[in-house]
């Protein structure tokens, strides 16, 4: 499970981050349902300057659940409530709107685009 449109903090606790997104968007989450959750993808630099009309993004957070069927409320919940933002979850930073996705491999995340049109 991948939730993007989270800004990146130092000493975040992406446990805590992950149980506030699905509780704002009304799936009943606890961390007995979760087996690991980190960020993925490069670090931003720390010396890198970023303008404000840079689209630079924040690194997604991945989850492993451990039921399916949470994993399932997730995605139907965050289809159906899509006006969800960063600031909603009093994380510090720009705000960006929060999506819930699959974590898809890069072939199949392109089989998927190409299909989507």
């Amino acid at each position: 499970m991948k939730l993007a449109g989270i800004p990146e903090c130092n000493n975040e606790n992406l446990q805590h981050i992950a149980l506030l997104a699905a509780k704002k968007i009304g799936v009943d989450l606890s961390d007995c349902y979760i087996d690991w959750v980190t960020r993925v993808g490069p670090r931003v630099q720390r010396g890198t300057t970023i303008t404000e009309n840079d689209t630079t993004f924040p690194r997604p957070i991945v989850m492993r659940l451990l039921r399916r069927n949470k994993r399932d409320q997730l995605i139907k919940a965050s289809k159906s409530r899509r006006n969800v933002t960063s600031s909603d979850l009093d994380v510090p930073g720009k705000s960006y709107k929060v999506f819930y996705n699959e974590r898809l491999t890069k072939e199949n995340r392109m089989l998927f685009r190409k299909n989507k049109n």
